[in-house]
């Protein structure tokens, strides 16, 4: 394994450490803190955590096994983004339950925690759908989607200096600013979400032109694929709608939770269907390769050792070794039949 190699493997555990870690710390606090701690609340924590944990797996998959495609990392950066406020978000929870007023950290957790959905959508839904399914695009006119979009997830994270109440928080924004500074921040923000939108409906219509030009095997993955894309970018812009209406109109307020609970798990739900049944991105045919490469190589060292071996002793151990090493039997054990009987019959 070459320097660059031990570097991308380590980075894509690295990921998929730092999401599961973020879960876990979630889930620590949440049960010192949450009283009373029921099977509801438990599950909900769970299937929070689940969806998160969906992107960072499939992300480390494909990082380990096709780094050179780049939809693995990005799948894995949006798995870290959305986890990166969940062991803060119990805690902000509980603060406003008991009315305490929010320390610098938990101030800090919901300010940014409320945009960071934008550059978690962006990494997790807009942009593979744009590289799909061999991480390039389909022409260079799309390059503007992907700048959209970057843009975008950017402008929208200036949210965090907009003044007025919280969507998921109901507290006034801590780190709001007054005056022409705020208004600058807020129309970015608003700015950023436009470009997201737009950009999220371009991928859609990309993944759709390629599903149309797509032939045989191609057509299927990106069947599942599409169909996920569809359900996800629906739901999310019925939340965007959903938002829309409480803000202004004050009504179905949380409504916007359920729709978002529904659209995320379409992508790597049918990305893993995909990756069963249609081989997209052969992940199946290259893990069983590389451990029919693993065998093969364990048993012609031990062919060449075996020219070289003259101790019976040391020969059975060895060949033990390497059926455990390649088949992996629950026992072995080997049976040598005893030499004939070097006399002449008379």
């Amino acid at each position: 394994m070459n320097v660059q190699t031990r570097n991308r493997t380590m980075l894509a555990w690295l990921l998929f450490g730092a999401t599961f870690g973020c879960l876990a710390a979630g889930l620590v606090v949440a049960v010192a803190l949450v009283r009373p701690l029921t099977v509801g609340v438990l599950a909900e924590g769970a299937l929070g955590a689940l969806l998160y944990l969906g992107f960072a797996i499939i992300g480390l998959v494909l990082s380990l096994r096709r780094p050179a495609n780049p939809i693995g990392w990005l799948y894995a950066a949006s798995g870290l983004a959305w986890s990166l406020t969940v062991p803060g978000e119990v805690w902000v929870d509980h603060l406003v339950r008991s009315g305490r007023p929010l320390p610098l950290a938990a101030q800090l957790n919901v300010a940014v925690g409320e945009p960071l959905w934008a550059p978690a959508i962006a990494l997790g839904v807009t942009l593979p759908l744009l590289l799909l399914p061999d991480g390039r695009l389909r022409s260079r006119r799309w390059r503007v989607a992907v700048w959209a979009s970057v843009a975008g997830a950017t402008l929208a994270m200036a949210a965090v200096f907009a003044p007025g109440q919280l969507t998921a928080t109901p507290v006034a924004n801590p780190f709001g600013l007054a005056g022409t500074a705020g208004a600058a921040a807020g129309t970015l923000a608003e700015i950023g979400a436009f470009l997201h939108v737009g950009s999220l409906a371009a991928a859609l219509a990309c993944l759709v032109l390629r599903f149309r030009a797509s032939r045989g095997v191609e057509r299927q993955q990106l069947r599942w694929v599409a169909a996920g894309a569809t359900g996800a970018v629906v739901g999310l812009l019925a939340v965007i709608v959903l938002l829309v209406i409480q803000d202004v109109y004050g009504i179905a307020p949380g409504a916007w939770l359920v729709a978002l609970a529904l659209a995320l798990p379409c992508v790597p739900v049918t990305v893993a269907l995909a990756v069963l049944r249609y081989r997209l991105w052969e992940l199946d045919r290259l893990i069983s390769r590389t451990v029919t490469y693993d065998a093969t190589r364990t048993v012609e060292a031990f062919a060449a050792r075996l020219r070289d071996q003259v101790d019976l002793d040391a020969l059975s151990t060895e060949l033990l070794a390497v059926v455990e090493q390649t088949v992996q039997p629950t026992q072995a054990s080997l049976w040598l039949r005893p030499p004939a009987d070097p006399r002449p019959l008379r």
